[in-house]
């Protein structure tokens, strides 16, 4: 996912999360990035979900979700962490550590 490399660039640079797709629009763009269709899912075409402003913490040790497909497909979905990308399967996606003010979708 194009978008966690340049969010996780973005929180380097600034020292916090971007609170917008248009905060990350020139990183995208530095990566060659079309970001007409960045935040839609390859594998269904569903929305790709970010949290904007989530400042990600490496290090506590545990992934924080920042953003996720919205839709799983086959019980599972790919979830920006602050810790890398995963696919979880639904129930490590519900169980997961959202940051303060965030929570999972309802199911």
């Amino acid at each position: 996912m194009e978008v966690y490399s340049c969010y996780m660039q973005y929180a380097n640079q600034n020292r916090r999360g971007p609170d917008s797709l248009e905060d990350l629009q020139p990183l995208l763009n530095n990566a060659g990035v079309d970001t007409s269709n960045v935040l839609v899912s390859p594998g269904d075409g569903s929305d790709l979900v970010v949290l904007w402003g989530v400042t990600p913490d490496v290090t506590s040790g545990v992934p924080v979700v920042m953003g996720y497909e919205a839709n799983s497909q086959g019980g599972r979905r790919n979830v920006m962490t602050s810790m890398g990308v995963w696919v979880m399967s639904d129930d490590e996606f519900f169980a997961a550590q959202f940051p303060a003010g965030h929570q999972a979708p309802a199911r």
